[in-house]
């Protein structure tokens, strides 16, 4: 179900209250330096799906004697985030409102059906916005940075009659993901209640 501005009073997080938008650098020439700036997002209309996948390497330490049977403590490592989106392939499609082939490269701006074509990272929003009448109205918006395309398959069943849609299942891996949120939401109530003379910002 596509995002809609009218989302129902409820608690639980419904899949058209979630808009996903792309944001590709722009490279400008400030003076004798050179710098990055990111245009408007614009907006995915042609994406069915988006699964975050995100996984960390824990290192378990052991003491001696004793008590080695249980880990002393756990070590943080890495941590991977990779994406997975679900696209209809169509005919044609438009990226800023020119025609172009309808795969999921060609989306993002990447043309020619060939992730060698990708020649530089990409940035993914996830917005979620609340119901509609919550007292905190901003959105939580979530941004995917430095995405290159990993995988870029596609199927053609040429046995089957039906005429069932093309569907791309693409990977695509994250450098950085950055969260913005209300400071109302980034507090836990317990860290709210201990904090002397109440909780504010």
């Amino acid at each position: 179900m596509p995002y809609t501005s009218d989302i129902p009073q409820t608690q639980v997080r419904l899949p058209q209250s979630v808009e996903i938008r792309m944001v590709v650098p722009v490279q400008i020439n400030l003076g004798s330096s050179i710098s990055y700036q990111l245009q408007p997002g614009t907006v995915i209309g042609t994406i069915q799906k988006l699964t975050r996948n995100q996984e960390r390497t824990l290192h378990r330490r052991y003491s001696l004697g004793a008590g080695s049977f249980e880990p002393y403590d756990t070590i943080p490592g890495q941590i991977k985030t990779s994406l997975t989106l679900s696209k209809v392939v169509l005919y044609s499609d438009l990226f800023q409102n020119q025609p172009i082939d309808g795969d999921a490269l060609s989306l993002f701006g990447f043309l020619g059906g060939n992730v060698l074509y990708q020649q530089q990272g990409f940035n993914i929003q996830e917005i979620v916005y609340p119901p509609s009448g919550t007292p905190d109205s901003s959105p939580i918006i979530t941004t995917y940075k430095d995405v290159w395309f990993r995988t870029n398959p596609i199927e053609y069943d040429v046995s089957t009659t039906e005429a069932k849609p093309v569907i791309q299942n693409c990977e695509v891996w994250v450098g950085k993901v950055q969260t913005s949120i209300s400071a109302a939401k980034l507090v836990v109530p317990m860290a709210k209640s201990i904090l002397p003379g109440g909780f504010s910002f």
